[in-house]
C-alpha cells in the first residue's frame, strides 16, 4: 500500500486576513472583498491548516474528537480544502513547515457528533471592503461613506 502524502497550504497572500473568535473564524478576502465564516470543526480547521499543520495531522485530530466514519470525515476534510482553495483564501505549500502554535483541530476534546464542515460566503459587503479610504472618499463625507461621483464633464 503507497503511503499518502501529506499535503499543506498557507494563506494566499497578506490580503486574506482572519480572526478566530468564540469558535467562529472571520476571514477576509481584501481582494475580492468577500469574506467567510467557518464555525466549530471548520474554524479549528482553519486555524490548522494556515498555522502550518498538513492534512494527514488535521484528520487524525478530526477522527481523535468526533463520532464519525473515517471515509466521511477524510471527504469532508478534502471538500473543505478545495472550497478554501477555490476561493483562493488559501494555496498549497510545496513542503511541510513547523506548526506555528494554532490550534488543534478542536477546542473540545472527546469524541461527539459531527456533522460537516461548511464555509459560509458572504457578498454583502464587498464595495464598502474594496473602498480605497485615500482614493475614494472625501473629508466631508468620511470614511466608509463613499464620495458621490461627479456629474458629468
Amino acid at each position: 500500500m503507497d503511503a499518502i502524502q501529506t499535503r499543506y497550504f498557507k494563506l494566499r497572500s497578506s490580503d486574506v486576513v482572519s480572526e478566530v473568535i468564540d469558535g467562529e473564524a472571520v476571514i477576509m478576502d481584501l481582494r475580492s472583498g468577500h469574506y467567510f465564516s467557518a464555525r466549530e470543526a471548520a474554524a479549528a480547521v482553519w486555524s490548522a491548516l494556515i498555522s502550518g499543520q498538513g492534512d494527514s495531522e488535521i484528520l487524525a485530530g478530526l477522527r481523535a474528537d468526533f463520532d464519525a466514519d473515517s471515509d466521511h470525515l477524510k471527504k469532508q476534510l478534502d471538500r473543505y480544502i478545495e472550497t478554501l482553495v477555490q476561493h483562493a483564501l488559501i494555496v498549497p505549500e510545496s513542503e511541510g513547515r513547523a506548526p506555528d502554535g494554532g490550534a488543534a483541530p478542536s477546542a473540545v476534546r472527546g469524541r461527539r457528533p459531527f456533522s460537516s464542515l461548511e464555509l459560509e460566503v458572504f457578498h454583502d459587503m464587498e464595495e464598502l471592503l474594496l473602498l480605497d479610504p485615500i482614493h475614494d472618499v472625501e473629508e466631508e463625507f468620511g470614511w466608509p461613506v463613499k464620495k458621490p461621483e461627479p456629474d458629468g464633464p
